[in-house]
């Protein structure tokens, strides 16, 4: 299954820099397509742990410019993808994306008439720590293989996610979820060494298992 549009480069579902409607409005606005609501499916949210509010998941459709960051993301900038979650009850498609659909809240909400099956939620989030490079010259950009030809400062190119058969999504969703972070197994809310020993050890399943592929981020 695969998320998102590796060669976006503009954010068409409305401006990027006002709030999406309120999402009670977005079947009246016309805005339950997938082609918004999978653009809405991603975020990039300015982490500042020590202030006294959080930003909202998805609430932001494009990433802030560099000085924005520096001023007020210093506690890293996190990218959030959702993953369709209605599915047509085919194991996959030719593009490995049309047999699964986004509900019309995009995490919630109702599934289309041609894709009637709810699927248990996926959220994505990567986390990039940024204050190493505050006042530091360039821009921050997502090297996504298109040889850097989108422009930087616009909202930027949509990365995308891969879920196939390959890691131990079914022991994950079958593991009783105690963290405070919800769909977070407390098995592997590790310190990054200690979480990839934890994930290896669910590399063991051969008919079941996930994999991703990642924006890496860059200044320049």
């Amino acid at each position: 299954m695969l998320a998102g549009n590796s060669s976006r480069l503009t954010y068409t579902a409305g401006n990027p820099y006002e709030p999406d409607p309120p999402k009670s409005d977005w079947a009246a606005l016309g805005q339950v397509t997938q082609e918004v609501l999978s653009q809405r499916a991603l975020g990039f949210n300015c982490l500042h742990y020590d202030a006294k509010y959080d930003e909202a998941s998805l609430n932001r459709h494009y990433l802030p410019n560099k000085t924005y960051i520096d001023a007020n993301c210093y506690s890293g900038v996190r990218f959030e993808l959702m993953f369709p979650r209605c599915w047509d009850g085919r194991l996959d498609s030719d593009n490995h994306m049309d047999h699964v659909a986004y509900p019309d809240l995009v995490q919630t909400g109702n599934c289309p008439s041609t894709h009637p099956t709810l699927l248990p939620g996926l959220f994505f989030e990567t986390i990039y720590e940024t204050k190493p490079f505050v006042g530091r010259p360039g821009q921050y950009v997502l090297g996504n293989g298109d040889g850097g030809k989108g422009e930087p400062t616009q909202p930027t190119t949509l990365p995308f996610a891969r879920i196939d058969t390959n890691f131990g999504l079914r022991k994950v969703m079958d593991t009783t979820v105690t963290s405070k972070m919800a769909g977070i197994p407390n098995f592997c809310r590790r310190r990054l060494n200690s979480a990839r020993i934890c994930l290896e050890r669910f590399r063991t399943a051969p008919s079941s298992t996930s994999s991703t592929r990642q924006p890496q981020l860059s200044a320049r």
